[in-house]
């Protein structure tokens, strides 16, 4: 049998490492139970530790990761044709950044739950790590802005992340920089903010740019 484990399953033929990694070799990524589910399929096999699966995956070349979502609309080449223009709109006001006159911003925001707070840590063998929540819903937004040229940070809490609370960071940032030009490259999805008639934006897919004048 591959890997010394006890199958509780007797099958006419086990399955080769060959076998495994053949299946395995065309994935992109797998987990343990489509493994286990695979080799119960094709050879009635089950193993009883998980851990002869961990090895099976490890030794097929796979190796532990974090999934990362990605917005499958993102259109890379109109993205980058929109970078040039913006690099060159910025490129035209250097003197006016250099000087101060003008402030570039770089805008997001992010959302930080109670649940948050559990992960990994080193503790004593045999005993539970508890970190007491009462609500693991509960959450805390941020919004922040990067000064691209001094690298000033600036960041303030919320209640939660929507078109009205960015307008009024934006605001923030105005009454910080009183007297100036501010530009804000927002990254933000387009379908959840608020925008207003009077203002104008350029779409980068799920970007924007924006050039806020002074009050």
């Amino acid at each position: 049998m591959y890997l010394n484990d006890t199958c509780p399953h007797s099958t006419p033929q086990q399955p080769s490492k060959n076998q495994i990694f053949f299946h395995l070799k065309d994935k992109p990524y797998y987990s343990v139970e489509e493994l286990r589910d695979w080799i119960e399929l094709h050879y009635g096999v089950i193993y009883q530790s998980k851990q002869s699966y961990y090895d099976m995956l490890k030794e097929a070349g796979l190796s532990w990761h974090q999934t990362q979502t990605i917005n499958e609309e993102r259109d890379e080449d109109k993205v980058m044709l929109k970078r040039e223009e913006i690099k060159k709109k910025l490129e035209e006001q250097q003197a006016e950044i250099i000087a101060g006159e003008v402030i570039v911003f770089a805008e997001d925001e992010c959302h930080l739950l109670s649940d948050d707070t559990t992960g990994y840590v080193w503790g004593r063998r045999n005993q539970r790590i508890e970190i007491p929540i009462e609500n693991p819903n509960d959450r805390q937004t941020y919004y922040g802005a990067l000064n691209l040229y001094n690298k000033d940070f600036f960041s303030l809490p919320y209640d939660r992340g929507n078109g009205e609370n960015t307008v009024l960071f934006i605001q923030h940032l105005q009454a910080l920089n009183k007297d100036k030009k501010l530009i804000i490259a927002i990254i933000y999805r387009l379908w959840n903010f608020s925008t207003h008639p009077s203002e104008k934006f350029i779409v980068i897919n799920n970007y924007f740019y924006r050039r806020i004048e002074s009050c």
